[in-house]
C-alpha cells in the first residue's frame, strides 16, 4: 500500500474512531453533560422526570447518529476505499464525514455563543480537519492507482 493511502487511511481511522466514542457516549449516558447543564443553567436533578427521559431519548437518537456515522465511515474505508480503491469512495469518505461533523461542530458552536457554555467543538473542529487533511493527502498523490468500479 502506498504512503499516501496509508496516512490517509489513519486520519480517516482516527476520525472513524473518535465518532464511535461519541456514539457510546451518547448511549450511555443517565444524564445529560456539564455543557449542558451550564447552556440551560440547570442541574440535571432539577430538570422533571418526564423532561429528563426526552432528553435520554434524544442522547440515544444522537448516540445511533454517531454509531450510523462510525460504521458507514469503517465500510467505506476497509472496502471500498482500502480494498479496491475505488474512485468514488476518495470522495464519499470526506463527503459523509463532512456533513455529519459540520453540522456536529455548527450546533455546538450556536450553543457556546448563544449561552456562553464551553460545548466540545473542538472535538467537531478535529474531525473536520482530519477529513479534510485525509481528503487532501489522497487526492494529492500522484501515484495512485484508481479503479472506474461503482
Amino acid at each position: 500500500m502506498k504512503k499516501a493511502k496509508t496516512v490517509s487511511i489513519i486520519l480517516y481511522s482516527l476520525v472513524t474512531l473518535i465518532t464511535l466514542s461519541m456514539a457510546s457516549k451518547f448511549l450511555m449516558a443517565r444524564e445529560y453533560f456539564v455543557y449542558h447543564a451550564e447552556a440551560s443553567g440547570l442541574n440535571w436533578v432539577d430538570i422533571p422526570k418526564g423532561l429528563q427521559m426526552v432528553y435520554l431519548a434524544v442522547f440515544k437518537i444522537c448516540g445511533a447518529g454517531f454509531l450510523s456515522t462510525g460504521l458507514g465511515l469503517t465500510l467505506l474505508i476497509s472496502i471500498p476505499y482500502t480494498r479496491y480503491s475505488q474512485r468514488w469512495s476518495y470522495y464519499a469518505i470526506p463527503g459523509f464525514g463532512l456533513i455529519f461533523w459540520s453540522i456536529t461542530l455548527a450546533m455546538t458552536l450556536y450553543v457556546q455563543i448563544s449561552t456562553g457554555a464551553n460545548t466540545p467543538w473542538r472535538g467537531s473542529s478535529l474531525c473536520i480537519f482530519l477529513l479534510v487533511l485525509g481528503f487532501a493527502v489522497s487526492v494529492l498523490d500522484p501515484k495512485r492507482h484508481l479503479t472506474h468500479h461503482n
